[in-house]
């Protein structure tokens, strides 16, 4: 299946080159994607992050001290653009590190958990909270953030971008005259507590 990507994902994964760029290496992992989704500010994780008092600006700074002697693990490199259309279509494409290829494959996994056929930054951030094996987990552990609290919060928050869901059906144990629907005529029955009330 392939999976089309929301503007801030796409947003995040562009910048992850200069993140890379930046710290001198050259494929992404875990620590990069976090650092490219603290830089944007403009996405559900970090506000996410700040309800839950974090210093996102403390944040990236412990999360890049140890990048500087990190180097780029000698393992395959894997092109997101072969699997992800927008991406291809777009001109972006990143080298991943094993870990950063784990992290883009656990991504599609959190978006088809979802039921979205559109991955955006929360299914990127849960990636990367759910891979039992990186530094950007751990420092985010270390800090209260956990796959599940941000799994739960985030079905605590309304996607505004979904759209409201309507049912045809009256509330729950109310009729169609009390729960305010017309007859089929188009007309509608007044009920006997709203003859009262007026």
């Amino acid at each position: 299946m392939t999976y089309q990507l929301s503007p801030i994902l796409m947003r995040i994964i562009a910048a992850c080159r200069q993140v890379t760029a930046e710290h001198g290496l050259q494929l992404v992992g875990a620590p990069i994607f976090l650092l490219a989704m603290l830089r944007d500010k403009d996405n559900r994780c970090v506000e996410l992050l700040e309800a839950c008092g974090i210093d996102t600006q403390r944040l990236s700074e412990i999360v890049s001290a140890p990048l500087a002697a990190m180097n780029d693990e000698a393992t395959s490199v894997f092109s997101v653009s072969s699997n992800i259309t927008p991406l291809a279509e777009n001109g972006l494409s990143i080298s991943l590190s094993s870990e950063g290829s784990r992290i883009m494959r656990l991504m599609l996994l959190e978006a088809r958990q979802t039921g979205s056929k559109q991955a955006d930054e929360t299914h990127l951030f849960l990636a990367i909270l759910r891979d039992s094996n990186n530094d950007a987990r751990k420092i985010l552990a270390d800090m209260g953030i956990t796959y599940s609290s941000v799994a739960s919060m985030l079905k605590r928050q309304p996607d505004v971008t979904a759209g409201f869901t309507f049912t045809d059906d009256p509330a729950q144990g109310m009729t169609d005259d009390i729960a305010g629907v017309p007859d089929s005529d188009g007309t509608r029955t007044v009920t006997k507590d709203e003859k009262t009330s007026d």
